[in-house]
């Protein structure tokens, strides 16, 4: 064969066939690099979506929408009415269209807030959104309304297609525990960026509180999606997040990402309409103080972020060397004592649903601490424990919870599942007794199981505590964070309810994998016969999964949220609840 004779008919032939290939193969690149960066446009519309409040003003009686990003009021886009509803899933249209309806025609008492999947992605795809009314101007009848869509949480309806970009940088704590088992283990540093409230939102209840906490950790989980850097972020309370860069080697670099981290969480929260309700605090350790210690290097910046909160700090770096001047015993007890001398606890309940009844058998109960330094009431518990000052805490809130409970309950039959520590056993009767009426009321005392796997080294002592409490006429609950069975396997036959907590149910959204992992969970309680009770439920995909698994009882603010008052359930919510239970069992 001659090369390049086209009279010749096999270099004819193979200059096509090389021609065609080549072609093929730059229509494949162009294309790939074409859809790549489609999508990264899309990615990056959506990060900016996620990360922007967007401000609607809608005029009813002129079908006219004017809506712009709250950091770029210049720029707006005019819609009308159908335009401005074609922005949410078909399954929240009607929810939204009533609730303006009720604020511009009704003029009936309507929440501020209210929950809405968004589409985006030329209907591909849908994300969660919170809608605030910030006002309504009933002379001009125009509404005004505040738009957070929040990237991270699970939207409501059934997403239409797997999202990219969700938070892959978020890693349970067995998996960072893995990493400090390495050589890595002594460099990079540790952070801790926790939110708290100063005062209350006004007219927000404790379940949109927490959705606008969960907007604030939307900032901080792109963190962790960057490939340059090896960043894993534990999520590890309701409004703290532990983010951990391995590749840090420096205390400057680790303050530059620190102030990196404060300035975007000071920008969000600057336009956002509750600036004067939330603020936030961030601890950061040096991994090297902390050889292979975990939990030692958890628990000293999360002692940062109080440090800083209590000193009006935004961040604080840790070291042994300041330590002993900073976490004394006498500051923690000081910090548990004005606890009991401040009113600013919220106290919470929230409804456990039987769907096989269409009933609620009692309510689960919560705090809600405002200008204090604990993330959650677990933490709170555990340095009024270091302190010695438990009773007093138990106290309080049993005293506090028992009591309005009383006041508003009409159902002697209504259960109270109370938080109650492996510390309280020995006093627990004797507080309860001390609440007027106490025996009207069918006390649940609810235990932590990563409490009581941490703090028995005698299982028989412990038992021997349960038999006590029921003895005194109590049942006994626990609460379980762990799709492993932790603790001595005889305990779990002492116990009248299993509670399968948040940290296990956010798990069936993941895969099909982690999905199975929790149905043989419950396969494992089933055996000791005793109700299983699901909590905090994130949706409703969460919820039918629950139930198609054969679980009855199940609470969460979709269904009824956490109020300060004993809410009924709207019947057609109980209705359609038994009907999926009917469906799958």
């Amino acid at each position: 064969m001659v090369w390049w004779d086209f009279t010749n008919q096999e270099f004819l032939y193979l200059f096509i066939i090389t021609v065609i290939l080549l072609v093929l193969f730059i229509f494949l690149f162009v294309s790939i690099f074409i859809f790549n960066y489609i999508d990264r446009r899309h990615d990056l519309a959506i990060e900016k979506a996620s990360n922007t409040i967007r401000i609607f003003v809608i005029n009813f009686k002129e079908d006219r929408v004017v809506y712009f990003d709250k950091n770029n009021v210049k720029k707006k886009t005019t819609t009308n009415l159908v335009g401005f509803y074609s922005n949410f899933h078909e399954n929240d249209v009607d929810k939204v269209k009533q609730w303006i309806y009720s604020i511009c025609v009704t003029r009936s008492e309507v929440e501020s807030f209210i929950e809405a999947d968004i589409i985006a992605g030329h209907g591909r795809e849908n994300y969660f959104s919170l809608l605030q009314l910030l006002k309504y101007d009933s002379v001009a009848g125009v509404v005004h309304v505040e738009s957070h869509m929040m990237k991270y949480i699970t939207p409501n309806n059934n997403p239409l297609k797997v999202k990219r970009g969700i938070n892959y940088g978020v890693v349970d704590k067995a998996t960072v525990q893995t990493l400090v088992t390495t050589q890595k283990a002594a460099k990079g540093f540790t952070f801790a960026i926790r939110f708290y409230y100063i005062k209350p939102i006004v007219n927000a209840s404790h379940r949109y509180e927490t959705f606008i906490t969960m907007s604030m950790k939307d900032i901080i989980y792109p963190y962790a999606n960057d490939p340059h850097h090896i960043r894993q972020i534990i999520d590890n309370s309701s409004n703290q997040l532990l983010l951990f860069d391995l590749n840090i080697s420096s205390t400057s670099a680790a303050l530059q990402l620190a102030n990196s981290i404060e300035k975007d969480i000071k920008k969000a929260i600057s336009l956002s309409s509750y600036s004067d309700s939330i603020s936030f605090a961030i601890g950061v350790v040096n991994n090297s103080e902390f050889y292979q210690d975990f939990d030692g290097a958890v628990e000293c910046v999360s002692q940062a972020c109080i440090y800083a909160q209590q000193n009006d700090m935004s961040i604080y770096l840790y070291s042994r060397a300041n330590s002993r001047h900073i976490f004394t015993t006498k500051k923690l007890e000081n910090q548990i004592t004005s606890l009991f001398k401040r009113n600013n606890i919220k106290y919470l309940y929230r409804p456990i649903v039987d769907v096989s009844r269409e009933e609620i058998l009692g309510y689960f109960q919560y705090i809600r601490a405002y200008d204090l330094p604990f993330s959650d009431f677990y933490e709170m518990q555990k340095y009024a424990i270091k302190v010695e000052k438990n009773r007093e805490l138990f106290s309080l809130i049993a005293k506090n919870t028992i009591s309005r409970f009383i006041s508003q309950s009409g159902n002697t039959s209504n259960r109270l599942f109370l938080n109650v520590s492996l510390f309280d056993c020995e006093y627990v009767d004797s507080v309860i007794k001390q609440v007027k009426d106490y025996e009207t009321v069918k006390i649940v005392l609810m235990f932590d199981e990563q409490e009581i796997c941490d703090n028995t080294e005698n299982s028989d002592a412990v038992i021997a505590s349960f038999l006590k409490l029921k003895e005194d006429g109590y049942k006994i609950a626990l609460s379980l964070r762990d799709q492993d069975l932790i603790i001595d396997p005889l305990m779990y036959s002492y116990f009248d309810y299993f509670i399968v907590g948040a940290s296990m149910v956010v798990e069936i959204k993941k895969s099909t994998r982690n999905r199975l992992g929790i149905l043989t969970l419950v396969e494992q309680l089933l055996k000791y016969h005793k109700p299983i009770i699901a909590t905090d439920l994130g949706g409703n995909q969460a919820i039918e999964i629950i139930i198609k698994s054969g679980i009855n009882l199940v609470s969460s603010d979709g269904i009824s949220a956490s109020s300060e008052m004993l809410l009924p359930i709207d019947k057609k919510k109980l209705s359609r609840l038994h009907l999926l239970y009917d469906k799958y069992n």
